[in-house]
This record gives structure tokens, sequence and C-alpha cells, in this order.
């Protein structure tokens, strides 16, 4: 179980990402908090301009969850880039 003090610190993280612009950093943020959803969507939204650094963040945020099949196929797309 969680301390108090991760869980208000999480809480405020999760403060200080809602008033943030969105990036990359972020996206990795969402994930280590848990929010994995919204951590590869948040990824995939700079999906055509950076591909390789969008799927590493997705695949990265798969990974902490637990979601190593998931993490694979992104970090595959990563590797495939010429």
């Amino acid at each position: 179980m969680a301390s108090r003090p991760n869980q208000a610190a999480k809480a405020e993280a999760r403060k200080l990402l809602e008033r943030t612009p969105h990036n990359l950093s972020q996206a990795k943020l969402w994930g280590e908090l848990g929010e994995t959803d919204r951590a590869i969507k948040m990824a995939l939204e700079d999906e055509e301009d950076s591909p390789d650094f969008a799927w590493m963040a997705a695949g990265d945020a798969c990974r902490i969850a637990g979601r190593l099949d998931d993490a694979l196929t992104y970090y595959r797309k990563v590797l495939a880039i010429p």
C-alpha cells in the first residue's frame, strides 16, 4: 500500500501535469503515475512529427504497466525505423 506522502506527491504531480502543455516527457510521467492509456494517447499525439520518440514513450508506459506485449510492439516499431 502506498504511503500518505507518496499518495500526496502523486496527487500534486497530477495537478501539475493537468496545467502544463502536453509533451512526450509528460506522457512518460503519466505512465509512471499509472495512467497508462492517457500516457499512450498523449505519446501518440506526436507520432507524425517524432514517431521514434512517440513509440518509445508509448512502449515505456506499457512496460511500466506490465503490458509487455504492447511495449514490445512499440519498441519494435522504433527498431524498424531505417
